[in-house]
Order: structure tokens, then C-alpha cells, then sequence
């Protein structure tokens, strides 16, 4: 049975990692980085990811489908309130006259970060997770920690793929990747709390979408809103000393001997 979510877990990575290097290759071959049509075809693609990875999801029945969606009273107005001052604080920017940026762009650009938050999400905090549940099913000390950890530290390393694109160097890729290590925990926790997926996946899509809009939205120069390498390099070291310090401890300690109605029981 180990064996068996291993493979699942290897294939599934795998073959992710090889449709989004292809696409990425054929779409900056065609289109420009940060195009509208790289936007919206890079959104696209993660609409048919999230609708294959669905699929998976019900198929192998791993996972209470009914903790994906609880709460909805609670979540819905908070999402809502996210979301509106995301976009109320562009619109400023927009409206400033310092940047010309079409609705349309605007939009669309929205569009592929949520795509990209809600695909990641159900990949990585269902998916993966359930996967590594079972990988560890023989585990009876500390089995949902080390799941946890895995499971977001496969999330971190997977955003190494970041080097692939146009302009991108190693450091700030490394920021990249501890950041993803802590947002996965973070966003791990949210989800077995609230029981919603909804909410991590728009903070996720909100994360990306304000996290690289100078750079790609608002066509702001990189040389003129990037950290120097060596105030970078230490922020990366911060960002792993916290996953590996504060939160991997803070997870030990909050998940001992704790029931995740997010996967089946094992009997």
C-alpha cells in the first residue's frame, strides 16, 4: 500500500512538473513574459490542472470531500472582504495616473493567480497530503507532523521550477521556496481548522497576485524594486530559520495525537 502512493505521489509531481515546463517553453516562445495572452493561457492551463487533480481527488477516495466545503458562513464574507480591498488597492495604484493598465489586463491577470492558488491548493493540501498520509500509515509516533512537513516542504521545493522562467535568479527563487515551506504549514493548518478550501486557496491567489505585481502587473523594472542579493540571501536564511525553528516545533506540539477528519479513517 506504501509502495502503491509513492508511485501515485511520483507520477503525479512528475507529471505536473513536465506540463508546466512545456507550456511554459511554448508559451514564451510564442508570447511575451507577462503578456495578456501568457496571463490568460497560463490561467487556462491551471483551470484544466484543477479540473484533473478534482478528478483524483473523488477517484481515490482518500479523502471527506465534505471537509473541503464547511463553513461557508464564515468563510464566503471574509473572502469577499479580501478580495475586495486586493482590488480596491490596485484600482488606487491604477487610477493614481502613474500606470496605464487596461480592465482587461487587470482581469485577467487576477484570473491566472487565483487559477494558479486554487490548482496549487487541492494539488498540495489535498492531494499530496492525503498521498503522504498513507505513505506514513505505518507510522504510529508523530505520523500527522511529518506529513505536514512533507508535505509543504514538496510544496517549497516545487517552486523551483521558478528558474526556469525569464529574468529569474537563485536567491530570490530561494525566497521563494522557504516562503512556500512556511505558507504550506500555515495554509495546512487553515484548512483542517475551518475546513474550507476556498479560504487558503484565495489568500493563495491574493498572495501571488500582490506578490508579483510590480513586477509583472504594474511593469515596474526589477532593478528598481528588487533587494540587493546580499539582503536577500539573508532574508532566505530567515525564512528557513523560521520553518525549521518556530513552525516545524509549533506543528509537533499542536498535532500530537490529533484526529484529521480530512482523510478517511484508515479502517
Amino acid at each position: 500500500m506504501r509502495n502503491k502512493y509513492i508511485k501515485k505521489s511520483l507520477f503525479v509531481l512528475l507529471i505536473v512538473i513536465v506540463i508546466i515546463l512545456i507550456s511554459s517553453k511554448i508559451l514564451f516562445h510564442y508570447y511575451d513574459y507577462a503578456s495578456n495572452n501568457e496571463f490568460f493561457l497560463n490561467g487556462l492551463l491551471r483551470v484544466i490542472l484543477i479540473l484533473i487533480t478534482i478528478y483524483l481527488i473523488f477517484t481515490d477516495k482518500i479523502v471527506n470531500q465534505k471537509y473541503l466545503f464547511r463553513n461557508n458562513f464564515i468563510v464566503l464574507p471574509i473572502v469577499a472582504t479580501l478580495i475586495y480591498y486586493s482590488l480596491s488597492n490596485t484600482f488606487l495604484k491604477i487610477n493614481s495616473g502613474e500606470y496605464e493598465i487596461s480592465n482587461y489586463r487587470h482581469y485577467v491577470y487576477l484570473f491566472k493567480n487565483f487559477a494558479i492558488g486554487f490548482f496549487e491548493e487541492l494539488l498540495f493540501r489535498v492531494l499530496i497530503f492525503s498521498y503522504m498520509f498513507k505513505i506514513f500509515e505505518n507510522v504510529k509516533i508523530n505520523r500527522t507532523t511529518k506529513v505536514f512537513i512533507t508535505t509543504s516542504i514538496i510544496f517549497g521545493l516545487i517552486h523551483f521550477l521558478n528558474l526556469t522562467k525569464n529574468n529569474f535568479e537563485i536567491i530570490p527563487v530561494l525566497n521563494q521556496v522557504f516562503l512556500a515551506m512556511i505558507l504550506g504549514l500555515i495554509f495546512q493548518f487553515i484548512l483542517l481548522r475551518l475546513d474550507n478550501i476556498i479560504l487558503i486557496s484565495v489568500i493563495h491567489g491574493l498572495i501571488d497576485y500582490h506578490g508579483v505585481l510590480n513586477s509583472s502587473l504594474l511593469r515596474i523594472s526589477r532593478e528598481s524594486s528588487d533587494l540587493d542579493s546580499g539582503s536577500s540571501y539573508f532574508g532566505a536564511l530567515i525564512l528557513l530559520a523560521i520553518f525549521i525553528f518556530i513552525l516545524i516545533p509549533i506543528t509537533y506540539f499542536s498535532l500530537k495525537n490529533q484526529e484529521i477528519k480530512l482523510i478517511r479513517s484508515d479502517n
